[in-house]
């Protein structure tokens, strides 16, 4: 009988990190041999499906993959499931976070024109150097990006968007104060949203818009 194997990316297939080609041989060709058997692959990813499709090529098999924790899922080649965030929803927690004393460090949204587009406040030059050199330490595994708070505000406004990450820096403080924010938009958005946050990043999606969720919708 056919079986399943959905599999993450970062500490997961990307593990251990090779530089060079991406996936370590061993991974490669256990993957290889699992499709060649008629199995079935899944790659369950945060990261976005420009990303999804770089993974899928260098394993060089059929796989589907589950995109941006859910918001995009590709079955067969084709997207059976595409969801952004409702109009406008974006644009109001922006707003609505400019009433806390301390803002987060970066926004980034993805949406179906930009993927990470960053957003910087009063430390900006700052900012913008440091993910630009974190983003090139990540050699092969990089995501691209683009830091214009002009295009992003634009993107708010109009902007079809997937999913929006805030994150607050560094250190002890910074976490609960993620962890506050993730609570507030939680209560607040409820049936709206899915919060979520991992140390000092809170991830703002669809409603239901989840990995598990994702897998069952990508069942035959």
């Amino acid at each position: 009988m056919p079986k399943v194997l959905a599999v993450d990316l970062d500490g997961t297939l990307f593990y251990p990190k090779r530089t060079k080609t991406l996936i370590s041989s061993a991974n490669l060709q256990f993957i290889r041999d699992f499709v060649d058997a008629g199995h079935r692959v899944i790659i369950v990813t945060s990261r976005n499906r420009e990303f999804a499709e770089l993974t899928a090529a260098k394993i060089d098999r059929p796989v589907d993959y589950v995109c941006i924790n859910g918001a995009q899922i590709v079955v067969d080649g084709k997207t059976i499931h595409d969801e952004t965030l409702a109009p406008g929803r974006a644009q109001e927690i922006f707003a609505d976070m400019q009433g806390y004393a301390e803002q987060p460090l970066a926004w980034f949204i993805d949406s179906k024109r930009f993927q990470n587009l960053m957003y910087s406040g009063k430390t900006s030059w700052f900012t913008q150097m440091f993910f630009k050199y974190y983003y090139k330490s990540q050699g092969i595994y990089q995501q691209s990006y683009l830091a214009d708070n002009d295009i992003f505000c634009s993107e708010l406004r109009k902007g079809e968007i997937y999913r929006i990450l805030l994150y607050f820096g560094l250190g002890r403080r910074r976490v609960e104060l993620a962890k506050g924010v993730n609570k507030h938009v939680r209560e607040k958005y409820s049936g709206d949203v899915e919060a979520s946050w991992i140390n000092t990043v809170v991830e703002i999606a669809p409603h239901q818009c989840t990995k598990a969720a994702a897998l069952e919708r990508s069942s035959p």
